[in-house]
């Protein structure tokens, strides 16, 4: 018997009407195995979601719809497969959007109210459990009102551009979306493209967006006549993107939608889902355009493999955690300091000695403490300002003191790093200390100014990077711990 899914549905942390828990009922009523929450921009539901499938006949897969930009046309892209360690950091990425999006939202229903329509934003947040509104939110409101029938009268008459209520935000770029997603362990895809790209569009953009980690593309979907869905499988089989399908159920919201089957026309075999869970050589040349590292871990009996790939945006946050967060950094900052403080003093004492205790000698010894008081303030400033430089002058002679790619094994005795050049085999004790940048890096200290790198994004999941945490104690002096 065949297995069906539904990787595309929106919960009440969204836009959708059903709670997640709820999704997961109407999953098994359903009879699906398995099931995908994306609501947009957030990742708030899947707790709740992952709880409710407990013990269920269906599986949850976490994923977000991230809303995004490409040639002044909004794209969605899916992260599907989402890692629980990557949570946190899908928060922060779209919390830029996010403020966007609250003042968006109140000169959006400020328009409104100036023309008549006394739509209350404080209202509208209470309805939704997180505080954060949505369009769909607004035109259900403006259908309580009785100011339209429906939810899409909503959006036809005040809620689309051109009407002189709605203007959007400004939003991310897709490009930046999809290499984010697929930095964090996440499989991007590019969700319902016939909503807004044309036939002739969609090739040009997913060529493009291939460089950056796109893997697949939803090529069955509620509102795909057979012919879109025609369409869609050919353009992902010939630009060698995989398949991915689901209803973008939202509940009453979409009352014509069930999830599931959409509008009777879906059916979405598991075997995409098992297709999209395979592993991808990651995009490098992309990467480098947008400075992501990204590493891919698998754990072995007793051995753990690493294919890292480290980029210039890594390189300088190590430089400037060397130089303001480590042991030696700080040492170092506290000494430039202590000095920039001491050459105030003299300077003062010796205007003070060379003009006699005068009024002017005065202001000039404050003065000099003014100066340099703001050396001190800027000097943060001016060293991140120096690595950057430093890291151009080496970018500029072509070699870059790190390799952008290389494998990295550790096992009981040593740890090796194998690159196209060479390959390097180190005991553990040559290790001088391990820092972790909870949520961002693993550094494996050799001296202060040379380390190994490991991000955090890698892991699959807590779970796993405490694990490899574990695997390394005992074998390293010390391992300390950095909140960022």
């Amino acid at each position: 018997m065949e297995k069906y899914c539904d990787l595309h549905a929106h919960s009440v942390f969204s836009d959708g009407t059903f709670t997640p828990t709820e999704l997961i009922e109407e999953g098994v009523k359903q009879g699906l195995s398995t099931l995908a929450l994306t609501d947009h921009n957030t990742t708030e539901g899947l707790p709740e979601f992952f709880a409710a499938a407990a013990g269920k006949d269906v599986l949850a897969v976490a994923g977000v719809e991230i809303s995004s930009e490409y040639k002044g046309k909004e794209l969605h892209i899916l992260g599907l497969c989402l890692p629980e360690a990557a949570y946190p950091a899908v928060t922060e990425f779209v919390e830029q959007y996010n403020r966007r999006k609250a003042k968006n939202n109140e000169e959006l229903i400020a328009r409104l109210n100036a023309a008549g329509y006394q739509v209350n934003l404080d209202e509208i947040k209470k309805q939704t459990p997180n505080g954060h509104v949505n369009r769909a939110h607004i035109a259900t409101e403006l259908m309580k009102k009785g100011y339209v029938s429906s939810v899409q009268e909503g959006f036809q008459n005040f809620l689309t551009e051109g009407k002189g209520y709605y203007i959007p935000p400004k939003r991310l770029t897709s490009f930046e979306t999809i290499a984010f997603l697929r930095d964090i362990g996440a499989k991007p895809v590019l969700a319902h493209p016939f909503l807004s790209l044309t036939e002739e569009e969609i090739p040009v953009f997913v060529q493009e967006a291939k460089k950056y980690g796109l893997v697949g593309m939803e090529t069955l979907y509620s509102k795909y006549s057979d012919e879109t869905t025609a369409k869609a499988i050919a353009i992902a089989a010939k630009y060698g993107l995989k398949q991915s399908g689901g209803s973008d159920f939202h509940g009453e919201k979409k009352p014509d939608i069930a999830l599931g089957t959409g509008r009777g026309n879906l059916r979405i075999p598991y075997a995409l889902l098992e297709e999209l869970q395979k592993k991808n050589a990651p995009p490098v040349s992309a990467l480098k355009k947008q400075g992501i590292g990204q590493v891919r871990v698998e754990k072995g009996e007793s051995m753990y493999t690493f294919d890292v790939h480290i980029l210039e945006k890594d390189y300088y946050e190590f430089n400037k955690f060397v130089s303001f967060k480590s042991p030696h950094g700080k040492k170092q900052m506290r000494g430039l300091r202590i000095f920039l403080i001491v050459i105030a003093v003299i300077l003062g004492a010796l205007s003070v000695w060379s003009n006699g205790f005068t009024e002017d000698a005065l202001i000039d010894g404050i003065a000099y403490v003014i100066v340099f008081g703001a050396v001190q303030a800027l000097l943060v400033p001016f060293m991140k300002g120096f690595i950057k430089l430093q890291i151009g002058f080496v970018k500029k002679s072509g070699k870059m003191p790190y390799s952008a790619q290389a494998v990295m094994t550790f096992d009981e005795e040593v740890f090796t790093e194998t690159t196209e050049e060479n390959k390097t085999e180190l005991k553990y004790s040559a290790v001088e200390r391990v820092s972790v940048r909870e949520g961002y890096y693993i550094y494996l200290h050799i001296n202060n100014l040379m380390a190994y790198l490991l991000p955090y994004a890698s892991f699959a999941d807590k779970k796993q990077y405490e694990e490899f945490l574990q695997f390394l104690k005992g074998k390293v002096p010390t391992i300390d711990f950095y909140e960022e």
